[in-house]
């Protein structure tokens, strides 16, 4: 079953743990869910990782019965960092369930997520992890050609082509950005200017020209342009 596009930006979980572009560590610690009626879904977080003395980045992994999905989540310590993951996690679980229930109106009211048998999962609520300071700094940086926005971005590339658009959203969600443009959701996003977006791109023009990135197309247009980490 696909997951839900959660309304407001939400990057649907779109890619295997295998094609992560580094080897996503077991994990830290680990939480079991069930997916009424009976779909356990499994939440792995990696231990936080310093990427500088003000980023830290918490790789995590949810596996579900046809797939498994890795991602990462930064703070501005390694506390934030777990935190931001975990609630990205719960948000994920409540969407799937709300999928399921649109998807069979006949079932609603039975597809709720439960941890030990009750709905209070233990992970932080969506909303609850504050990360706007922590992406003031990292957007305001990156708009002076400097800081650690850069690491999170080829964090998200591969050795193998990736759409713009996919890296440029899950570059966004991982620092806490609710990205809803239509240069990277087509018909279904907004028009309305996004200078997060921007920077990323902007950025991402820049690993290319440094050489870090190899590129198909015109970056401007991120549905329709790739990158990839350079081979050589």
């Amino acid at each position: 079953m696909t997951p839900l596009l959660p309304k407001g930006g939400d990057m649907p979980a779109s890619f295997d743990a295998s094609e992560s572009g580094t080897e996503t560590p077991l994990p830290f610690v680990e939480r079991r869910f069930i997916l009424s009626p009976h779909d356990e879904i499994r939440a792995g977080f990696s231990r936080p990782e310093a990427v500088s003395p003000h980023l830290w980045r918490c790789s995590y992994r949810t596996v579900w019965a046809d797939r498994e999905l890795g991602f990462n989540a930064y703070g501005a310590d390694s506390v934030h960092a777990l935190l931001h993951a975990m609630e990205r996690v719960h948000r994920t679980l409540l969407a799937e369930a709300a999928y399921r229930e649109d998807m069979s109106p006949t079932a609603a009211g039975t597809s709720a997520v439960t941890w030990m048998g009750q709905r209070d999962l233990g992970l932080p609520m969506p909303g609850t992890v504050d990360t706007i300071a922590l992406r003031a700094v990292l957007i305001a940086d990156a708009q002076t050609g400097k800081g650690d926005l850069d690491h999170v971005i080829l964090e998200e590339c591969s050795s193998r082509y990736r759409k713009v658009a996919r890296i440029a959203g899950s570059t966004l969600e991982a620092i806490g950005a609710r990205c809803n443009s239509a240069r990277i959701f087509g018909e279904s996003g907004s028009d309305a200017q996004d200078p997060q977006l921007d920077t990323v791109l902007s950025r991402l023009d820049s690993l290319v020209a440094a050489g870090l990135l190899d590129r198909q197309g015109d970056l401007s247009e991120p549905r329709y342009s790739e990158v990839r980490r350079t081979t050589s």
